[in-house]
């Protein structure tokens, strides 16, 4: 189930990092998204170091399946970490991205609220007799 927003922002998943489920995003398709100059894996290195971010907890990554090459890392970002890429960006790709992972923590605490409670009003039955003030 991926949410898209006119497709502005790299698909959400759900992933494990450090024993909870939590969204994700590819970091590969995010670099796609930004529009970065930079070689994928020069870009993700430098940024994992320049910002402190620290492997699983706010990333994973992993080896991809070769298809008769070299594997290649790649990385599940959480959407903080992904937040935080988008608004070092500095253009308008980076700002896109960073409204459309804004607007799918919107959607997701919305739904995520709570149903509203009724309050507890005294309820006399019809057939009960009226109480009688013995003040």
């Amino acid at each position: 189930m991926s949410p898209r927003l006119s497709g502005r922002g790299p698909a959400l998943s759900t992933t494990t990092i450090d024993g909870e489920a939590v969204q994700t995003v590819n970091a590969r398709e995010l670099h796609a998204r930004l529009e970065v100059g930079t070689a994928f894996k020069d870009w993700i290195a430098r940024r994992i170091v320049d910002y402190g971010f620290t492997e699983g907890r706010d990333f994973c990554s992993f080896l991809s399946e070769s298809t008769g090459g070299r594997p290649s890392r790649d990385y599940h970002l959480t959407l903080d970490m992904a937040k935080e890429l988008a608004m070092v960006e500095r253009n308008d790709a980076g700002r896109r991205v960073r409204h459309y992972f804004i607007e799918c923590e919107r959607r997701a605490k919305a739904k995520a609220a709570p149903l509203p409670v009724p309050r507890w009003t005294p309820f006399r039955h019809p057939i009960d007799p009226p109480q009688e003030d013995n003040g």
